[in-house]
């Protein structure tokens, strides 16, 4: 549309069918600023009536045609999450059994490394008792307090942690989830819809494979014969410092969703203030496991 289109809003007499909201479906016909009085969400007006920009150039939502294709380029462009989250906008349909499906696909990924070890459990060659740098550095941390609280995750073999790891992936998952849809309900977004949510939660959860990746490749050499156990103490540090990476990537995923895809006034804020519920609420459950 023209600049002075813009301004002006479009010409409604011309335009018979419903315009709605696509954030939260509130009728904007009479509007003269792209902006929805409802939910405070601004747009653009070619947003609304552009129907070629209706369909994603990549997205697995919106290409069933190419689904390996379209999976590959989707979680690749989640590796920039600022562009993608540009090129990603509400007016865009979503299709939920396709946004399951890709879900879906992704936390079996993720469990591939658990199920590695569970199919090929082999017993360890039975060695003297060592004690590693790990088990050391948790007997150290257990006598500092708040750093006690991952005495236990330092304690722990390769095989607890990977089970661990993913149940704790997940959790992370959950838990945002459901403390942005509290959030919502207190910022003047209870119109929002749902799926607008769950497509943040769903294209951020996709830093789950790039980890997963890695360690089904270590469980695999670690469960060979002649190697069996022998990358344990390597599994265990990879688990460790893996987890709080995806925990940083999907923050900073979740910022980016919410500052460009659904354009809230203080993303950086929000997401900042559901992480910090979420350590609050691990460091607890891990305090009392102790």
């Amino acid at each position: 549309m023209m600049e002075t289109e813009q301004k002006a809003g479009p010409d409604w007499e011309k335009i018979e069918h419903v315009i709605e909201c696509p954030l939260c479906e509130y009728n904007l016909r009479g509007l003269s600023q792209p902006r929805c009085p409802e939910c405070g969400y601004a747009f653009t007006w070619d947003e609304i009536f552009d129907k070629s920009r209706r369909l994603h150039p990549y997205l697995f939502e919106h290409h069933p045609e190419r689904n390996v294709w379209s999976f590959v380029w989707t979680v690749i462009g989640g590796l920039w999450p600022n562009g993608f989250w540009t090129t990603l906008h509400p007016a865009q349909p979503s299709r939920r059994k396709r946004l399951l499906l890709y879900l879906m696909i992704v936390v079996l990924v993720a469990a591939l490394p658990m199920v590695i070890d569970v199919i090929w459990r082999i017993p360890p060659t039975p060695t003297a008792f060592s004690v590693t740098d790990r088990n050391r550095l948790a007997w150290r941390l257990d006598l500092h307090f708040p750093m006690n609280i991952l005495h236990r995750p330092f304690l722990a073999t390769a095989r607890q942690l990977l089970v661990a790891g993913f149940v704790a992936s997940l959790s992370l998952l959950l838990l945002n989830y459901a403390l942005l849809m509290i959030f919502q309900q207190t910022m003047r977004k209870a119109q929002l819809r749902t799926h607008h949510v769950q497509r943040c939660i769903v294209y951020s959860a996709d830093v789950l494979l790039w980890p997963a990746l890695l360690l089904s490749a270590m469980v695999v050499v670690n469960v060979m014969p002649g190697n069996v156990d022998w990358w344990s103490e390597d599994i265990a540090w990879a688990e460790l410092l893996t987890f709080p990476l995806i925990w940083l990537g999907i923050a900073v995923r979740l910022i980016a969703a919410y500052r460009f895809y659904l354009r809230f006034d203080h993303p950086t804020g929000t997401i900042l203030s559901v992480q910090l519920i979420i350590f609050l609420l691990l460091a607890l459950i891990l305090y009392n496991l102790l």
